[in-house]
């Protein structure tokens, strides 16, 4: 395998990780990205169920294929914290402005 589609693989599984119910996921509009240091993160668009069952609907995400780094998902907590939407924002700005792969 490439090292993009490697990057894709680990990094859902890590984001589904953290999910209320993985095997729930649906992802889309997924690209690999560059970061100026060369590692790559996963970002797109997950959608999954909730405690009560039902799907939240689709949101953002960042993540990574580093088992140890933190997720990110549009409007959910992170590490028990709430991240605020400009954060979030600026973070997906960050972290996803150079797509080296699409799928």
């Amino acid at each position: 395998m490439n090292k993009t589609i490697d990057t894709k693989v680990s990094a859902e599984m890590n984001l589904k990780g953290g999910l209320k119910d993985a095997d729930s996921a649906k992802f889309r509009n997924e690209f690999v990205n560059a970061l100026d240091t060369g590692a790559q993160m996963l970002c797109g668009e997950v959608n999954s169920k909730n405690a009560f069952g039902a799907y939240t609907g689709f949101k953002r995400f960042i993540a990574s294929p580093n088992p140890e780094a933190p997720n990110m998902i549009e409007g959910e907590e992170m590490m028990g914290m709430k991240i605020d939407a400009k954060t979030f924002a600026k973070a997906y700005d960050f972290a996803c402005r150079h797509p080296v792969q699409r799928f």
